[in-house]
């Protein structure tokens, strides 16, 4: 009978185990959300899909890339430079080893990349985190001189995070990674009960002690 229930109890701590095992890594992969840089980078990759799809569908295998001067410049010289191989298309930028001349200019301007936290409501312990991406872009054929804009890409990303981990997931190297952290709202008894309490309080302390002198 103790080696039945041993094996018993064998098999429920290995079950016990493995839920509470589950659970951590669960528990571990919600409270570590990306970090800012993280998702601008992956929307720099999203947007520059985007824009070498485009490119492919026009049947132009090569580019010169250009970007207007920007603090997030470099992520979008990072997303072309990685992804111009499954697209099939030759980006030409500064971070190319050689330098080679095509026909075909990509210019790229970023009008907007940012992100920005908000408080939630019925949450106090949490916030709305959003990014937010806009890019105008034309293709000039060196050829014919031909412009030709490309539609405009706006993205936006949003999730929830743990305000403790607000300022741990700016980067703040990068203004557009940084974001600044809006002070917890008040309830409403911190908001009106609280000052109506000591406002009380010291209005009640002033009648006594006048009470009291007049004795």
């Amino acid at each position: 009978m103790l080696s039945v229930f041993s094996k018993i109890n064998f098999i429920l701590f290995f079950f016990i185990s493995l839920l509470f095992l589950n659970f951590h890594v669960q528990s571990q992969t919600i409270q570590t959300p990306k970090s800012n840089l993280e998702i601008m980078d992956s929307l720099a990759k999203s947007s520059a899909s985007t824009l070498l799809n485009f490119i492919s569908e026009k049947k132009i295998s090569s580019v010169n890339l250009s970007i207007a001067q920007h603090d997030a410049s470099w992520l979008f010289l990072n997303a072309f430079s990685l992804l111009q191989n499954s697209k099939n298309i030759s980006v030409y930028s500064v971070l190319s080893n050689k330098k080679e001349e095509c026909p075909n200019d990509l210019n790229i301007a970023i009008i907007n990349i940012e992100t920005r936290y908000f408080n939630i409501e019925e949450n106090r312990d949490s916030l709305q985190r959003e990014s937010f991406l806009h890019l105008e872009s034309f293709l000039k054929s060196k050829n014919t001189g031909k412009i030709e804009s490309l539609p405009p890409i706006k993205l936006v990303y949003k999730d929830k995070i743990p305000r403790e981990n607000a300022d741990r997931l700016n980067n703040k190297s990068y203004q557009f990674a940084n974001a600044s952290i809006p002070e917890e709202q008040k309830t409403f008894w911190e908001e009106v009960g609280v000052p109506f309490i000591l406002v009380s309080s010291a209005i009640i302390t002033v009648v006594l002690l006048f009470t009291v002198r007049s004795k």
